[in-house]
Parts: C-alpha cells; sequence; structure tokens
C-alpha cells in the first residue's frame, strides 16, 4: 500500500470518527432539551397574589418556556380541568396528610386546577432534527378548607356586671 492510500484511509476514518461523535453529541443535546421541557412546565408557578393562571396566560408561559429551550412548537393544547376533591382517595399527597391529621373531626375540601399539556415539539441541531410528543400536567390548589361538624355556638355575652373581689 502507498502513502497516498494509507492517509486517505486515515483521513477517511478520523472523518468517520468526526462525524460519529458530532451525530452523537447533537442526538444527547437534542434528547437533553426535549427532556427539559417537562420540568420547565412544572415550573412555572402561580400569578401575582397567588392566584392561577389563566389558561391563555399558561399557554403564552408554555410556549416561551419551549422556545427558551430552543425547542420549536409544531402543536400546543392546553387543557384545564377543575375538581373539588373531598373523598379520601382523590386528595393529593397534602390533601391525604391533612385528612390523617384531623382525623374525623371534619372534612377537607380542596380545590384543585390541572392543567393537560400535550405537545409536539422539535429540536433542531446542525442538519438534524429530533420530534418529541410530550405529555405534562401541572397541578395548583386553589383552596382549602376545613369543615368541622358540631361547631359550638359563642357564649352569650352576659348583660349584667358581677363585682369581683371584695
Amino acid at each position: 500500500m502507498n502513502t497516498r492510500a494509507r492517509n486517505a484511509v486515515l483521513v477517511g476514518l478520523l472523518l468517520a470518527a468526526c462525524l460519529g461523535g458530532a451525530y452523537t453529541y447533537a442526538r444527547y443535546e437534542m434528547e437533553d432539551r426535549l427532556l427539559d421541557f417537562s420540568p420547565a412546565v412544572d415550573r412555572i408557578g402561580y400569578d401575582r397574589g397567588g392566584r392561577i393562571p389563566t389558561t391563555e396566560d399558561f399557554t403564552a408561559r408554555t410556549r416561551a418556556e419551549a422556545e427558551s429551550l430552543g425547542l420549536e412548537v409544531v402543536s400546543l393544547e392546553v387543557t384545564r380541568s377543575d375538581a373539588t376533591r373531598t373523598e379520601d382517595r382523590q386528595l393529593d399527597a397534602t390533601g391525604r396528610l391533612a385528612q390523617e391529621r384531623i382525623g374525623a373531626l371534619g372534612q377537607l375540601r380542596m380545590r384543585l386546577v390541572s392543567f393537560d399539556v400535550r405537545a409536539t415539539l422539535i429540536a433542531r441541531r446542525w442538519f438534524l432534527s429530533r420530534t418529541a410528543e410530550v405529555s405534562v400536567q401541572r397541578t395548583y390548589r386553589e383552596e382549602v378548607e376545613l369543615h368541622t361538624p358540631g361547631e359550638r355556638p359563642l357564649p352569650a355575652p352576659v348583660d349584667e356586671l358581677v363585682p369581683r373581689g371584695m
């Protein structure tokens, strides 16, 4: 084998290794951005004053989170569901803990608002792209009320003034 052929084979192997490494890096980087979308949606918090965001506001913030990660949003569907949950098996973890602590003294009423996000996202890197269907659910606790049975009435005011002491 002459020197020119050997150099061509070495350059070909080096080029193949570089392309393989670039492909692997791009693939991992795209997957990482797609996997970071769910925690980004979970970080969307309450509005000012502790209010739950509206569906339009939540959709806009979700789209902004996707764009901040460098993802292209092909389709985005946000569904809001409101539920008043009173049964123990339907409470979330905090509600179950509170219900266990108060026992049979009362009933915990919690209004939970959840947003179901279904999105089709595209991550691009160089000449490669990766498309993913992502589904995320984010739940907010709107109010917590404790209703206790048999609440005692307030004592009646004393009309006459009784002197104390000597």
